[in-house]
């Protein structure tokens, strides 16, 4: 009987286990900050789901009443892509996170603006 009980309970525990395993964008979840540099500087804070989905907002420290949003995705590896839509443009934003950081480049074209980004999971 104790053998019983404790087999009905090692199967359940495999079970409850089984059931909650990570989702593959898991390591990237959660909220992240940082800054952006080159022919423009500002700061930028997002947030990434359970599905990989990017949401969140960028601040350039010329128009710092203006904030932008930020919408993108993140790869199971890692791969970073988001665009911004502003007064001149779009702003695209690309890269890497790796760990708890995450850096890249971004581009706006119609302004014929560069350069880089950078940031650390809070």
């Amino acid at each position: 009987m104790v053998r019983g009980i404790f087999y009905a309970l090692l199967l359940l525990a495999i079970a409850i286990t089984s059931c909650d395993k990570d989702t593959p964008y898991a390591p990237y979840q959660g909220t992240w900050a940082g800054t952006y540099s080159g022919e423009d500087t500002g700061s930028w804070t997002a947030d990434i789901d359970e599905e990989g989905k990017v949401e969140g907002t960028a601040v350039s420290d010329s128009l710092p009443g203006y904030p932008f949003g930020l919408t993108g995705t993140v790869t199971e590896g890692g791969m970073f892509e988001a665009e911004a839509s502003v007064l001149f443009g779009t702003v695209d934003f690309e890269g890497q996170i790796t760990g708890q950081s995450a850096s890249g480049a971004w581009v706006n074209d119609e302004a014929g603006l560069e350069g880089i980004w950078k940031g650390e999971k809070d």
